[in-house]
């Protein structure tokens, strides 16, 4: 939906974790990489599988399974899930309904090690082959670089350091 309205013009940029560039859209819109967040599976206190020391995939798919609209293969696929007990739009509604302890799922590692801190959530012993890096993309349409103020915006995005990047 984002790229699509970048490339309708009714939006000029979006930046987000685009999975891959839309078909509908990959002609008239530039997908310039920005960096690679990491995700991990979690569960918070009060569901069956917290604070064990040994999970594994057939442990996880007894559990209801949250996941996002906008990662929703990914965080299936790799779980072996065949759909989601829950599906969401935003990553607060997703970290909210693990919290709940009724649900587990995929967060982005930096985000829920703040609620970790509050020893509220665990990340699932499930081993690195079991969490994922999500791309995130600014997206703007072709030949907007025309644009003053998104080619100024466009070249301070290229100026700055690429610390964890895609490029």
């Amino acid at each position: 939906a984002m790229a699509r309205a970048v490339a309708d013009g009714s939006r000029d940029i979006a930046i987000g974790p685009f999975v891959k560039p839309a078909r509908e859209a990959s002609s008239a819109v530039t997908y310039l990489p920005l960096y690679r967040e990491r995700q991990a599976m979690f569960c918070a206190a009060g569901h069956p599988l917290f604070g064990r020391r040994k999970v594994n995939l057939a442990d996880i798919r007894q559990h209801p399974f949250v996941a996002r609209r906008y990662l929703h293969r990914f965080d299936l696929e790799i779980v072996g899930h065949l759909k989601a007990g829950a599906v969401v739009e935003q990553m607060e509604a997703q970290a909210a309904l693990i919290l709940s302890g009724r649900f587990i799922g995929f967060l982005p590692i930096h985000y829920a090690d703040l609620i970790a801190r509050q020893r509220r959530l665990q990340k699932l012993p499930l081993g690195p082959e079991n969490e994922y890096e999500s791309p995130f993309f600014l997206l703007h349409k072709k030949g907007a670089e025309d644009n003053v103020v998104l080619r100024s915006f466009l070249n301070r995005i290229h100026d700055l350091p690429k610390k964890g990047g895609l490029t």
